[in-house]
This record gives structure tokens, sequence and C-alpha cells, in this order.
């Protein structure tokens, strides 16, 4: 079995440039959506080669490294993610696979949390001789930096003289850049300034005992044998692409794109010519590597049958773009109700984020301000969780409900709406009470399972009725935003797809999968321990059914929620924000159940090039909008109106973090939250950027009129 293995490997690889069946398979060990691979898909496919996706076994095979020429392997999350990694034990025959000719790419750990999973990367690269090992850091630089989503971020540099620079612009965009250390027989293809640093993660300090040296490489390849391997971060090979999570892509402008795109374009093409014998390489002197043909005894022969790939064509993308994405959207906004979201479709979201909870004079120079300034829709947290929890008095029940009757009627008659701010889970309640999350290895996670539905029937469902009750009096309350940030939680602050081992998860598969799946297998389902929850059903290729009906729980729970609190208030209006647009099992349902086509759901969050993701999300049934973060301490305020001008152009409209140093006194502080400048200024930068969108939307409307 191995023997023949090897020689159909051998023929595979000697034949790739006589037009044989090329493939390249792509493992995402957070088990990710493709989505979150879109770009990565689309570019390995460009190269001429059929992309196999799959997203439900993250585990190499001797089948795999026989048929597929191409390795594409994403690191998890780590700490807030899946935690799977390269297993240490398969090294030995990836070694062995590059060494025949096989391309191996490594997506690296961005995220300080996964940091601890660079041992496994780190030995493989050294085992494959390549000079490259990653450090546990990311580059940033105080000089040739562009506004992005959250933090100011720096440009990077492709190598000159390299093939990936061919048609690339000097200053790069890429992701959050995870620092490599690269020595011969490595070819660097990108680096930071000379002036760059390292810190520990985005916007975290920085690395004490790891100082600048000259610029830092960030890509970097190697020949080993008769293949090659690439190393950078993840979420740079997706550049461009969907992530989730917060951008740090430039914010008004989007004229980086084809640069990014033509540099990993580049690299990938270079690759596949390399092995097609179409190209030379031009790096240092290679190694070479006698092929170990008993290395491959420590892989399981095959993935199971009907593991479940996504296969993409040469040329092909994963995705059913819209021929025009502008009649597209505007064929979906047409479906949407202008009474309740007319002036958020014509004008753009006009947001800001902050505390209600204040007194009077407080509340209503804020709501004055707002009118002012032109804003339209206030995410101000409310706690109305403090109303159903018996932690709070009276006495506290009142003087919260005094600041929304204060803050309201500020606002009623205006075109300034409130959406009354949830913070999930809540924070008045036991915590012991509800069941925690259970990863893939059964551990405990410290973040409560999203299926205890005692937590949404007893809390967040009684909280939002509360807002509902108190909307039907005040115009001015259009619904609730729901922040799933998951404050006092850390470091998990969102669901990733690896989760939902615990019972309160596992008992719903069961119930909802009676009917669906054979009656022994579910009995011998109900005796695993947590720990053997994850493997039994991965190596059944039942993961993909298991999360499947997971979503669908949590479309039911979405369903619910909307029944509830719009027999209440049918107009109630359901918000959200996260730092990114998740798109995990549990938010896809969820989106998919509090949304509809004519009334879709209002996000905020920090993501990049949302528009588009906005596109897929309604292609997938799950209806939103989506604004783009304005940090209030990070943007110069001069600088604001081009934030703004950029949520209307390239997003659904801005929101501003956060507004209460509008109204407090700074007491000469600054923080990524307040700027350097008095409030009067930052007043007049909002009302100079509400201007200039009015005349923007006027432009528009003029021209759409021809």
């Amino acid at each position: 079995m191995k023997t023949s293995a090897v020689f159909v490997l051998f023929l595979v690889l000697a034949t790739a440039g006589a037009g044989a069946d090329e493939r390249a398979l792509v493992i995402d060990y957070e088990m990710n959506p493709p989505d979150f691979s879109n770009e990565v898909i689309r570019r390995v496919a460009a190269t001429g080669m059929h992309v196999d996706f799959r997203q439900y076994y993250p585990v190499l095979t001797r089948a795999d490294l026989a048929r597929y020429h191409m390795l594409v392997l994403l690191s998890s999350a780590g700490g807030i993610g899946s935690s799977l990694q390269l297993p240490e034990v398969e090294i030995p025959a990836v070694v062995s696979y590059v060494a025949r000719g096989g391309l191996l790419i490594l997506g690296v750990p961005g995220d300080p949390e996964a940091f601890n999973q660079l041992r496994p990367y780190n030995r493989l690269l050294a085992a494959l001789g390549s000079g490259i090992q990653v450090k546990p850091a990311i580059a940033d630089d105080d000089s040739g930096r562009y506004l992005s989503a959250m933090y100011p971020q720096c440009y990077f540099r492709p190598a000159s003289g390299t093939f990936a620079a061919q048609g690339v612009d000097q200053n790069l965009v890429l992701d959050r850049s995870t620092i490599l250390e690269a020595r011969p027989p490595a070819l660097v293809l990108a680096r930071t300034s000379p002036t760059a640093f390292a810190i520990v993660g985005l916007g975290r300090p920085r690395v004490p005992d790891m100082p600048g040296s000259g610029a830092f490489p960030v890509v970097a390849m190697a020949q080993y044998g008769k293949g090659y391997v690439l190393v950078t971060e993840r979420f740079n090979l997706n550049i461009g692409g969907f992530n989730g999570r917060v951008g740090v892509q430039p914010t008004n402008v989007l004229d980086w794109a084809p640069s990014s795109d033509r540099f990993i374009q580049n690299i990938l093409s270079e690759m596949a010519s390399l092995a097609r014998g179409k190209a030379r390489w031009s790096g240092p002197a290679h190694i070479d590597a006698a092929f170990d043909e008993q290395a491959e005894h420590s892989l399981p022969a095959a993935p199971p049958a009907e593991s479940g790939l996504i296969s993409v064509p040469p040329g092909g993308a994963i995705e059913r773009v819209p021929e025009n994405r502008e009649s597209y959207r505007a064929q979906y906004r047409a479906t949407i109700r202008r009474d309740l979201y007319g002036q958020y479709l014509d004008h753009g979201l006009r947001a800001a984020w902050g505390d209600t909870n204040r007194d009077d004079d407080w509340l209503k120079r804020l709501a004055a301000g707002f009118k002012k300034a032109g804003l339209n829709y206030i995410w101000g947290v409310g706690w109305p969780d403090r109303f159903v929890s018996s932690k709070y008095s009276a006495e506290q029940r009142a003087a919260l409900r005094h600041a929304w009757e204060t803050f309201a009627k500020e606002l009623d008659g205006s075109s300034v709406g409130w959406t009354i701010g949830y913070n999930y889970p809540g924070g008045a309640f036991d915590r012991d009470r509800y069941e925690r999350c259970r990863g893939v290895d059964g551990r405990v996670l410290e973040i409560l399972s999203p299926l205890d539905l005692r937590l949404w029937n007893e809390i967040v469902i009684p909280s939002l009725e509360e807002v509902a009750r108190f909307s039907r009096a005040h115009p001015s309350v259009k619904g609730a935003t729901i922040d799933f940030e998951m404050y006092g939680w850390e470091p998990i602050i969102f669901y990733p797809e690896a989760i939902g081992f615990e019972d309160a998860a596992f008992q719903a598969f069961l119930r909802s999968a009676r009917g669906h799946l054979d009656g022994q297998v579910l009995e011998e389902a109900a005796r695993l321990s947590y720990e053997q929850r994850y493997p039994w059903l991965r190596d059944r290729s039942l993961l993909e059914t298991y999360y499947l009906l997971l979503e669908q729980e949590s479309e039911k729970l979405g369903r619910l929620i909307r029944q509830r609190v719009r027999a209440i208030n049918p107009n109630f209006l359901f918000g959200a924000y996260h730092a990114g647009l998740p798109y995990s099992w549990f938010y896809r349902g969820l989106i998919r159940g509090l949304s509809t086509p004519d009334m879709p759901m209002i996000w905020m969050s920090f993501q990049a090039l949302s528009a588009a993701d906005v596109d897929r999300f309604w292609l997938r049934g799950q209806h939103m909008l989506n604004a783009s973060a304005l940090m209030l301490g990070l943007y110069p305020i001069p600088q604001w109106k081009d934030a703004m001008m950029a949520g209307r152009r390239f997003h659904d409209g801005y929101w501003l973090n956060r507004y209460d140093w509008l109204v407090d006194d700074a007491k000469g502080n600054k923080s990524i939250e307040i700027p350097q400048g008095t409030q009067e200024e930052a007043w007049r930068a909002l009302e100079q950027g509400s201007r200039l969108i009015d005349e923007y939307d006027r432009a528009q409307a003029k021209k759409e009129s021809r």
C-alpha cells in the first residue's frame, strides 16, 4: 500500500509539466468555512490547478500526498479558536513530500493566542533546511503608515528584483504580518521597512527582546530537494478576501487591492511554474534531500469516505460573484422596508456607540450634538438585562429607566434613532448556572455554550422584550443592538467554528438528527465522552452534518427571538456588533433567524471591504447591512471626514467608537477612543463629514436620475 502510494506520487509529479491533472489541497486548521479562503482558492486555481478545500477533516493522509501537487496548510487561531495545529507526527511525511517535488504553503499564525503553536511549524521548517523560522510577534512601524479600520498600519515592501515584485507597488498592503527569521537558503519576498519594530499583537506592546535590526522578513520561500516551501501569515494569502476579524487594510481607498493580489499571485504562479519545469529557481542554492519512504507510516491511509470536498476547477472560484454588483445590491435593497430603513439606504448609517446610563445634562448635551452633527443611528448601551436580573434593586432600575426616558425624549421627533445596546451574554446572572463550551479536545472553554437555551430564555430574550415594550412609547427607539464581543470572558471574544462539544450542543444534535441518521449510530454517539465526540464525528464524516444541524438550531433560536420580540413591536430592528463580521455556525444560523429580506440586521464592525462581504451574506440567506468603524483616538480629527465618507462609499455607513468623550471631560488623557483636540473641533468635524456625505448623496441621486 505504502509503496504503491509512493509510486503514484512519483508518476503524478513526474508528469506535472505534461498536462497531468494537477491538484492542490487546502486545509484550514480552524475549520473555517471556505469563505475564509476564498481568495487563496481563486489564486491557486489561477495557476492552472484543480483546488480541493476540505473543511471538516484537517488531517493529512498518504492518499493526499500521492494525489496533490500543492498543500496549503492554514493555521488555527490557537487559544481563541480551534487549537488544532499541524501534528508533529506528520512532519517527516511532509518533509518527504516536499523533497520529492511537492509544493508546500504554510499560512502561519498572526494572533498572539496562537503563537504557542509555532513549535511544529518551526520544527518542520528546520527539517526542510529552509533557513526560515517563525517568530512570536508581528511587525509594526511608526513610518509609512495608513489609516485602517482600527489601528494605523504600515506598508510592506516587496523584495525588488524577485518574481514576487513584478508589477507590484513598493508600498505593499498585507494583513498583520508575523515576523520571520530568514537566512540562506531562504529567499525573502517581502520585508518591513528598516524602521519597523516587533509587537506582541495588534494594538499590543512592543516585544522588548526583539529590537529592529534592519527590515524584518514577512514572506519567504525556500527549495528543498525537488520541492518548495512558502511561509507567511495565513491571512496574507487571502488578502483582499473575507477574513471575519478586525480589518487592517486602508479604509478610504481601494487602489491598493490589485497590487496586493498581484504579489500573492506572482508567488503562487512561480511555484507552479517551478514544479512544471517552466521556471528556474532564483533563490540561494537548495539542499539535496533523500526521499524517506518510511515517513508515510505516521499518516492514515486516506480520508474517510464522503469527507466532504469543495472542488474548484482551474481558473475557477468558490463563489457565485454577481456579474454586476451594483445591480445585485440594488435588487436586494429594493426588498428592504423604506419606512424603517429609508434614511440608512439613501444616506448611509451615520452611527455612534457609547453609554447612556448618565445624568440628564450629559444625555441632553449628547442628543443635541447628535442632531446638529447629522447622525441618524445611535447604538447606546442601555443595560436592559438589569431589568430582568434579581441582582439589581428597584432604585437602580428606576435610575436606569429615568436615563432611558431622558435620552429617548430628547431624540423623539428627530432623525436620530436609538438602538439600545445589550452586552451578550449579560453580566447580571450567576455564571455557574449555565454550561460552558467545550472544544475539540473535550476541555472546558471559558465561554458559555451558545445553545444553553436557559440563558436565552431567562436573560437575553426578556431583556430584548423589555426594550421592545419601551420602544412602543418612543418612536426614536428603533430596536436593540446585541454586542457579541463577550466582555469579561477574554481571551475568547467570539464563537469559533470548532466548538460545540458540550452537552447542550451535543444533545441538540442528537435530538435534531433523529430520522436523519441511523438509530444505532445515534445510540453510539450518545455514549461518547466529551473528548471522544470530535474525533468520532470527524472520522465518520459526520462533522458537516453535525454543524449543519447545530446551525439550524441556532436559526430556530433566532426565529424564536424574532417572533417573541416582534409580537410586542412589529417594527423592532435587530442590530449587532462584532469586531469582524462573524461566520461560524452559531452566527450563520442566528443571523438567518433574526433577519428577513425586508428587515435585515444592522451590524457594526471593523470589517474591511465589507460591501463584498455583505453581498456574500445576502447570497446565503443572511440579510444585513454593515457600518465600518471610526476609532476617534486613532484618526486625526481633520481626517474624520475621510473615514466617514469611506464608510458611505465602501460600506453601508460608519460608526463612531466611542462617543462618550464628545461630552466627557478627558482631563488631558488620550487613548484609542480620545483624540488629540477639543470637543468643539470634534463636533465641527462630524458636521463637516455629514455635509460632505450629503453632497455625495445629492450627486449620486442626480447621476441615477439621468
